[in-house]
Parts: structure tokens; sequence; C-alpha cells
């Protein structure tokens, strides 16, 4: 529930939300709102997008999540109501105060935009992650093409549902770290997969696995600064290129 909570809050872009806040209320307190005009219809867009997005899922599979990505399609609906809420901001603070709090809340905006990025050197668990990936990436890389010739290939995958979308991309790799098969040329192993029967190429982890019993051969263990890695190798993989 709070990773729902979460990802409907960030969706809806709180920091243009609340200016769409003030501004609507500011048409209501100078009486400009229009019940049955164009401000109501916009609204009710926004709201209707949203609750479908946020509950459609829920009304199909039973499962109670969201993906903000999806949510933000939805945010510039309100945007005039936010141009409204600076207007009234620039009335109440003044030209002088208004810029400060606008620059303010823009340098606020651009790091919450980079923040990702900036995470993967200034926090020590991304950085480890990225550091790790890109190890067991550049590995898997030469070895998909060192026995297949090709930096990668498309595979057969079964229908799917249409939110288990793939780009039929290999190698597949399944870990913990999901960047790794998107970084080899590949993409990332989904879970829903293997039921239509589709293995991963590659299983790259932090512990071995003795109980592979020859289904996964290891091919590589990389030691690293920020830890050790073991590559596991489905058996007969470049049989089927």
């Amino acid at each position: 529930m709070s990773d729902f909570l979460v990802s409907a809050l960030k969706g809806m872009y709180p920091a243009y939300l609340l200016l769409a806040l003030w501004g609507i209320g500011a048409r209501m307190r100078h009486g400009e709102w229009k019940w049955l005009g164009f401000d109501t219809l916009l609204l009710g867009m926004f709201l209707l997008f949203e609750a479908l997005m946020l509950f459609l899922p829920w009304f199909f599979y039973g499962e109670l999540t969201t993906s903000r990505r999806y949510l933000l399609i939805g945010v510039p609906l309100y945007f005039p109501f936010a141009a409204q809420g600076v207007r009234e901001l620039w009335k109440i603070c003044g030209n002088r105060r208004a810029i400060l709090l606008l620059v303010g809340w823009s340098v606020f905006l651009l790091y919450d935009i980079y923040s990702p990025l900036i995470k993967e050197y200034t926090s020590a668990k991304k950085s480890r992650e990225r550091q790790l990936s890109r190890a067991a990436a550049a590995w898997i890389r030469d070895d998909w093409r060192r026995n297949t010739g090709a930096e990668c290939a498309i595979g057969k995958i079964a229908v799917l549902r249409c939110d288990q979308y793939r780009s039929g991309r290999r190698p597949l790799v399944e870990s913990p770290f999901e960047r790794i098969g998107y970084l080899c040329g590949g993409e990332e192993y989904a879970a829903f997969l293997r039921p239509e029967g589709v293995e991963p190429d590659y299983i790259v982890i932090e512990e071995p696995r003795p109980d592979f019993d020859g289904e996964w051969i290891p091919v590589h263990t990389i030691h690293h600064c920020f830890g050790v890695l073991y590559i596991y190798r489905q058996t007969g993989v470049f049989d089927e290129e």
C-alpha cells in the first residue's frame, strides 16, 4: 500500500500540483470558476484520467499497483491552474520575494529530476550497484559476441498480455541488478517469461549456486572492489543460435 501511495503522489507531480490547488482555490475565491464551463471540464478530465491509471490494474488484475510514469501523462491537464497559482504567488509575495521563491523552486525541480543520476555517484549502495552492473555487463557482452558473432539477437517470445511487453532482445539476464541485461545489449529477464517456457541466458548473483545441477554452468566470477559476482550461463544456449 505504501508503494502504491508513493507512486500515486509522485505521479501527480506534487511540485506542480500544489500550485494547481492554489490556483483552483484562487479562482473560486475570486468568483472566476465556471462550474458548467471549461474549468470543471479540465479538472474532471484530469481526475478521471488519474483515477483510471490508479485503479485499472486493480480492476483487471486484482493488484493495487501503479506506475508514476503513466500518471505523469495527465499532469499537463492542470497546468492552467498551476499558472494561476504562480500568478497568485506573485501578487502575495511581490516581485523580489516571488523571484527568489521561483528560483528556489526551480533548483528543487532540477535536483528532483537529476537526483537518480546524482545518487549513482553519491550513494554507496547505488554506486556499488552501478560498478558491479557495468563489470558484469561488459563480460556478458564480450562472451555473447565471442560465441555468436553478434552484439545481440532477437529471441522467440510467446504472445503475452499487453502489460507484459518485451523487446525480445537477447541475451536475457536474470539478476538482482536489473540493468545488466540492458547494459550488455539484451534485456532484463522478467519472471512472467518462465511460465511461457523462456529461460534466461545468463544468471548473475552474489552467492554461488551449486544446486543448478548442470542446467546452468558457472562461466565467470567477477572480483571487484565493491564485491563478488558469479555469472552462470544456460547449458547449450549457443547451440540454439
